[in-house]
């Protein structure tokens, strides 16, 4: 059994990032494969799973040395539930983690000996990252205002929790705002093909 096993759900390319090309960014599509690879290649030495429903994710997630729980599922939270029952005895941990970070860069050091960890954006609000220990009861709760939700369910629980808010990892990109943030920060930005 491994001691950390990392889910990362990804939406079909085509329909990620829809508000970038509202705002529009001409190629989000391009941008969300090039912000998941690097997420993948982050967790690096960690086993990764990539979460799914589109058999062109599946592949591309294959070709990368990802794993894939392939299945059909009513959004976020449920498609993340199916795995975590499915993938629950592989690890000790399993850590949550969005394929849209700007710099994901250490997530294979991420301390996660709480038995919840919760990883905001840089709004204080949205979870990007969510390390749960095998044994613990939780319900996904991604969405707006997710951190409130997972903070408020680990007291709830009684749980002993981790918050890390102004991180490194608190950058996810979903708006031309948080590219313009990236950009202020010294990061990248993806060429456009």
């Amino acid at each position: 059994m491994d001691d950390v096993l990392v889910l990362i759900p990804l939406k079909g390319f085509d329909l990620s990032k829809q508000r970038l090309r509202l705002e529009g960014y001409p190629r989000p599509d391009l941008l969300m494969r090039h912000l998941a690879e690097g997420v993948i290649r982050a967790c690096a030495p960690r086993r990764c799973v990539v979460v799914c429903e589109e058999p062109d994710v599946a592949l591309w997630a294959l070709r990368r040395g990802a794993q894939v729980w392939l299945n059909r599922a009513t959004g976020l939270n449920d498609a993340l539930t199916r795995a975590r029952t499915g993938l629950r005895d592989r690890a000790h941990v399993l850590l949550v983690v969005h394929g849209d970070l700007a710099s994901p860069t250490g997530l294979d050091t991420l301390d996660l000996s709480a038995p919840v960890t919760i990883v905001t954006d840089r709004h204080g609000r949205g979870t990007n990252a969510l390390g749960l220990h095998r044994e613990v009861e939780f319900t996904f709760e991604f969405g707006e205002d997710s951190a409130g939700r997972h903070r408020d369910q680990a007291l709830a629980r009684g749980l002993a929790h981790h918050v890390l808010e102004h991180s490194s990892w608190s950058l996810d990109i979903d708006t031309m705002d948080d590219l313009a943030q990236t950009a202020d920060e010294g990061g990248f930005l993806t060429p456009l093909a």
